[in-house]
């Protein structure tokens, strides 16, 4: 099958919700049907979900710069608050990895 996981699967012909894409592939790969391309289920939802950034950003040999998850439930809540913890885990990210000093969250423009 060639179809491709998005979260907006109105993108055109192909695209298929994420949530189906992958549940699909757990319930082959659990009646022993190895899925295996373009890799292996874990991986691709790594991969195309850009889950690997915010985890290999604290390496500084990738030379990734900084990257947080935002909790989107969080942030419908309070998006001020929410916009300030990034803000901050950011610039800790930047001070531990990079040396540099943070910049202030009302002197950040980026």
């Amino acid at each position: 099958y060639f179809v491709w996981p998005s979260t907006c699967p109105e993108e055109g012909a192909g695209y298929v919700a994420e949530e189906h894409f992958f549940a699909t592939c757990q319930a082959l790969e659990a009646a022993h049907m190895r899925m295996a391309w373009p890799h292996r289920p874990m991986l691709y939802r790594e991969l195309c979900g850009k889950l690997w950034i915010d985890k290999l950003c604290h390496h500084a040999r990738y030379r990734i710069p900084p990257t947080v998850r935002v909790d989107v439930a969080a942030f419908k809540k309070d998006p001020q608050a929410v916009a300030t913890a990034v803000l901050d885990s950011l610039m800790a990210i930047r001070s531990s990895l990079w040396q540099k000093d943070p910049i202030a969250s009302v002197d950040f423009k980026g």
